[in-house]
């Protein structure tokens, strides 16, 4: 959410920039998904900048986003740098961050509830099937969880109606 902080990691962008490219995507892609990885905690990120990134966040509405805390890595620039954020303050923003893109997750989630999709089957587990849309990237994002009349083999592509919504995963019932 700091253009200073984009330019302290190497990133060839601003904020404004990503926000254009954002709004452009958006009425050129109905329905496109976003997704995206954050990470708090970069050395001299002041509490100003962090709130800077939350409101950010508010604003872009990720779909789906991976955060993380910096953590250095040896032999790179960002180790050596001064003003280290103590963990205490990463986990803490880190905290934040999530829980504000959990209640996001949550409405997005909310909102695609009788929405019908084909699914990937991905494998069976708990009593349902999972996989995932178009909108759900494998490996990183939640899942679809279903259940079906029939039996569903992996790789199998299923119609699923969604019935209901958790903050990072919807169930809904294959369609007949």
């Amino acid at each position: 959410g700091s253009d200073e902080l984009l330019k302290k990691m190497n990133r060839h962008y601003t904020i404004g920039q990503y926000m254009e490219l954002i709004e452009y995507a958006r009425k050129k892609v109905p329905g496109i998904t976003f997704s995206s990885d954050i990470i708090v905690g970069f050395p001299g990120e002041t509490e100003e900048e962090f709130q800077e990134l939350m409101d950010f966040v508010r604003w872009a509405r990720f779909d789906r986003l991976g955060a993380f805390a910096y953590s250095p890595e040896e032999d790179t620039p960002a180790a050596a740098m001064p003003d280290q954020i103590d963990q205490e303050t990463k986990y803490r923003r880190l905290d934040q961050l999530m829980m504000l893109q959990q209640e996001i997750s949550m409405e997005i989630n909310e909102s695609r509830v009788g929405e019908e999709c084909t699914v990937l089957c991905e494998g069976w587990e708990d009593g349902l099937y999972y996989g995932r849309s178009p909108k759900e990237a494998p490996e990183s994002d939640g899942n679809i969880r279903f259940t079906a009349q029939r039996e569903i083999q992996p790789g199998e592509y299923v119609k699923v109606k969604i019935l209901s919504a958790e903050a990072y995963d919807l169930y809904g019932e294959e369609m007949q």
